[in-house]
Formats: C-alpha cells, sequence, structure tokens
C-alpha cells in the first residue's frame, strides 16, 4: 500500500529513489512487521497480541519515514512535528488492533482484520505526506544508485506479489495448524472421559 500510494504521489517534478535506502525501508518492513505478526501468532494473551499488532505499526512508519529520505530532492521537506506524531501513533494503534481482530478465529474477523490494517497503512501514510511540505525541493541530479518510478512500480508490484503470497500461505498454516491442535486436544479430552468412565465402573 505505502509504496503504490509513493508511486501515486506527484511532487510537482520527476521523482527519483536511492535504491539503497529505498531496499532498506522495504527490509525494515519485512523483518519488523514479520516479527510483530510472529509475536501475535505465538502469543495467548489478548495484550500480547495487541503489543504484536504495534510492533507491526512501528514497523509500517519506519519504513515509510526511511522511504521519504530515499527520495532524491535538492534541499529538505519541512515537518509538522505534530502530523507526523499523530501519524505514528495512528499506525501503531490501529495495527495493534488490526492484529487482534484478525486473531479472532473466524474468516469474517480475519477479513476485518485484514480491512483495519489497511486503513492502519492508509491512515499512516497520508496523515505523514500531509505533514511533509515539498515547495522548497527540487529534483536531484543524481547518477549513483537511483531509481525512476517506472522501474520502481515494476519492483513494486513483483515484491508485493511475493509479500501476499508468503502472509497467505502463513496465515492458511497458521490456521490449518490451530485447527489441528483443537481436533488433538478434543481427542485426548475424550480419551480421558473414557478412561475415567471405565475406571468408574471397575472401583463400582
Amino acid at each position: 500500500t505505502h509504496f503504490v500510494a509513493m508511486l501515486a504521489f506527484r511532487a510537482g517534478f520527476p521523482l527519483q529513489y536511492d535504491i539503497v535506502l529505498t531496499g532498506i525501508s522495504l527490509l525494515i518492513a519485512i523483518s519488523v512487521c514479520g516479527a510483530g505478526l510472529a509475536l501475535a501468532v505465538r502469543a495467548n494473551e489478548l495484550q500480547d497480541r495487541f503489543l504484536g499488532g504495534t510492533v507491526v505499526g512501528a514497523g509500517i512508519s519506519a519504513m515509510h519515514y526511511v522511504g521519504i529520505a530515499a527520495l532524491l530532492l535538492e534541499g529538505r521537506p519541512v515537518w509538522s512535528n505534530g502530523l507526523v506524531a499523530v501519524s505514528i501513533i495512528a499506525g501503531i494503534v490501529l495495527s495493534g488492533v488490526a492484529v487482534v481482530t484478525a486473531m479472532g478465529g473466524t474468516r469474517g474477523r480475519l477479513l476485518g482484520g485484514a480491512a483495519l490494517l489497511t486503513f492502519a497503512i492508509c491512515a499512516m501514510h497520508f496523515t505523514a505526506m500531509g505533514a511533509a511540505d515539498f515547495s522548497n525541493c527540487l529534483p536531484l541530479i543524481h547518477s549513483g544508485f537511483d531509481i525512476d518510478w517506472q522501474m520502481m512500480s515494476l519492483i513494486v508490484a513483483g515484491i508485493t506479489l511475493l509479500i501476499l503470497s508468503a502472509v497467505l500461505g502463513s496465515i492458511v498454516l497458521d490456521e490449518a495448524d490451530r485447527r489441528r491442535t483443537q481436533r488433538e486436544m478434543a481427542r485426548e479430552q475424550a480419551d480421558a472421559d473414557r478412561i475415567a468412565s471405565v475406571t468408574q465402573k471397575l472401583e463400582l
């Protein structure tokens, strides 16, 4: 969502991105958000799941601002500190709520959590972009490790498909493992009940 939204951003001049910082922002998104999701999936308590979601939100925020730093500009954007704070808090809190919602165990809650997470990313992104004033910036002529928006769009499309496939696969596997565990627990409980019943009859 963030990278696609950045492709739609128009500053009034052609944009180029530092490929190293862009790669770092993507690595931050994958590693930090992955760690947050892993924490939430392994958690049993509601507050731990929310904590995992907040880690996801922190990763989203870090990815965004590192991604903005990857813009090759002459001059610096002017930031509204208040809106920057609001964007980070919104991303963290909404992501926490999204993950808690998605971990409800039903398809409806999973879809609701996905919608909330998308909203969290959009709320953070557009609030953060509203916090930046690029009126004093000009394009920077750069011949090093830079990438234009057309190549960025192709890279983003490919990476997005890979990430979505990995996330969907992880969700499916986690749900299958959770259901298998529930079946095993139910079977063990049924065996225990039968043993207890037989024991009582023998004692009589």
